[in-house]
């Protein structure tokens, strides 16, 4: 213990100053590449969220007079934009799940389109004609977008 103490003593301090000062700068450059990273996602998932607002309004509103699968297939080019931008503030982990809950949203069938020769725009939402009459449309998709929006959590 003698020998640590005397090795200590001996160090200059100006050793110990420039290590202090280089932790400081270290966990200060942490903090903020971590605020840059929260506030990204922020921004990121408030425009995530306001990309699907319109249409989650209107599945909420029992008084709808839009066709839903219309409704949905005339906002995909704007659902599939912000998902493209969004995608790129997702973690790694989250990722392949938020992919699989974006290809459940609009291709969730189990129908051989290829056999069929269904044309690629009309793959869109397919799986509306196959809903169960007990089953709400609005209510199915909505969960489908919820889940959607789950991964662009509130801040």
């Amino acid at each position: 213990m003698s020998n640590f103490v005397s090795l200590i003593a001996n160090v200059p301090n100006g050793i110990f100053a420039l290590v202090a000062c280089i932790i400081t700068l270290g966990g200060g450059l942490f903090v903020q590449a971590y605020l840059f990273r929260y506030k990204r996602f922020s921004d990121a998932s408030e425009n995530f969220r306001k990309a699907f607002a319109p249409e989650v309004s209107m599945l909420q509103n029992p008084a709808r007079a839009k066709d839903i699968r219309d409704m949905l297939i005339e906002a995909f080019p704007r659902h599939s934009e912000a998902v493209v931008v969004f995608q790129h503030n997702i973690g790694f982990f989250s990722k392949s799940q938020f992919d699989k809950a974006w290809k459940q949203y609009h291709s969730d069938n189990d129908l051989d389109v290829e056999k069929w020769g269904i044309p690629p725009k009309e793959r869109l939402f397919i799986e509306y004609f196959t809903i169960e009459q007990k089953q709400d449309p609005a209510l199915y998709y909505l969960n489908k977008i919820n889940k959607l929006l789950s991964f662009a959590k509130q801040t």
